[in-house]
């Protein structure tokens, strides 16, 4: 999900209109569809946060 556009009160207005939806507010953004692939973030091995 991708709220920002309609939790920032100060984007949630153009982003409306952008939308063609004039006064009316969104409420939520899905993305469908995939991204290329990223490295992956680093992690700690289990036995570091195991005990």
């Amino acid at each position: 999900m991708l709220n920002q556009p309609v939790e920032v009160i100060a984007t949630r207005a153009d982003f409306a209109t952008m939308l063609g939806h004039g006064a009316q507010r969104p409420d939520l953004v899905v993305r469908f569809g995939r991204s290329p692939l990223l490295p992956r973030s680093l992690r700690r091995p289990t036995a570091a946060v195991i005990i």
